[in-house]
């Protein structure tokens, strides 16, 4: 077991040193001067120069690469070209509203999918499962913003039941942490939501048709027995796949669910940075949610042999 993780670790390491070479460069190609929107627009050439001198985008592009990735390697992700701070601080600031964003929507994801699928799956052609596919559909189809304007509408606007705006740490303040999350746990969640159900109706399809699974209602077992610890069990390693590859999903859908809320998460970090045309700053939040992607699929990698007794890494 030791074995295999260290070596699927050591395969994680090329994968985001190679996106951080892509980021690099497919930025530097990319048309837009960061000087032309730093400085006014009646700076003179000589103001012009000894900008990029300061932010060293006089020197070659192999000279900027070589610099760069050696301090990537050591931990620095640079100083950002607009608030003239270190990338990790900037980062840092922004990381831990999108963390709790996140969480939230994969558990209201996980909440809501797994119970529909596994209840579909049972009742297999009938109403509820023809329901469920309709909202599982809906969810693929409806984008993140439409949904999140639609909640602020009528669950902000119209009733005011919640805010739409802003966050606060829930360790902080629990309540108006709470508050703030929901609706844009929900908008970015449902989309996820419909994808693990479809993923947990398909797994259970294939499990509940099983010989062993007739063997142990033809014992006695009682139903939830045999839904919950024989089927399900044996079900779920397709499904944490599906929960894992979402991950990235939440991550690239946090950036437009973060403008429709108004989230200062990394999504409007990233926006900005964007705008600006922030070089390092763009490249070190594209490296961190790299890492975070591949760190995510390696532990649900190791979990399989949790669910599936026959999945071995020896």
């Amino acid at each position: 077991m030791l074995t295999y993780a260290a070596r699927q670790f050591l395969q994680l390491i090329p994968t985001v040193l190679l996106i951080a070479v892509l980021a690099f460069f497919i930025l530097r190609v990319a048309p837009g001067d960061p000087t032309a929107l730093l400085l006014p627009q009646d700076a003179t050439a000589e103001d012009i120069a000894r900008l990029r001198t300061t932010l060293g985008l006089d020197q070659p592009l192999v000279v900027q690469f070589v610099t760069w990735f050696g301090a990537m390697l050591r931990g620095d992700l640079g100083t950002s070209f607009y608030t003239r701070g270190p990338v990790v601080d900037v980062i840092g600031q922004r990381i831990v509203p999108t963390i709790w964003l996140a969480s939230a929507a994969q558990f209201v994801a996980i909440l809501i999918a797994i119970p529909l699928g596994v209840l579909a799956a049972l009742k297999q052609n009938g109403w509820f499962d023809r329901g469920v596919t309709v909202v599982a559909l809906g969810g693929v189809a409806i984008p993140n913003f439409w949904l999140g304007m639609l909640l602020v509408l009528l669950v902000s606007v119209e009733l005011r039941w919640l805010p739409s705006q802003g966050f606060v740490d829930p360790l902080v303040d629990p309540i108006q942490g709470i508050r703030r999350l929901i609706l844009p746990a929900l908008t970015l969640g449902f989309a996820q939501a419909a994808l693990i159900t479809r993923m947990a109706r398909s797994a259970m399809l294939d499990v509940i048709r099983l010989d062993y699974i007739r063997t142990a209602r033809a014992k006695g077992l009682r139903p939830r027995v045999v839904v919950l610890r024989h089927a399900l069990q044996n079900a779920m390693a397709p499904i944490v796949t599906v929960i894992g590859l979402s991950v990235a999903s939440l991550l690239s859908g946090a950036i437009v669910t973060e403008l429709v809320f108004n989230y200062p998460g990394l999504g409007q970090l990233i926006v900005e940075a964007v705008r600006r045309r922030d070089f390092p700053l763009i490249q070190g939040v594209l490296v961190i949610l790299a890492l975070t992607t591949v760190l995510v699929n390696y532990l649900v990698d190791l979990s399989y042999g949790l669910f599936d007794p026959r999945i071995r890494y020896d």
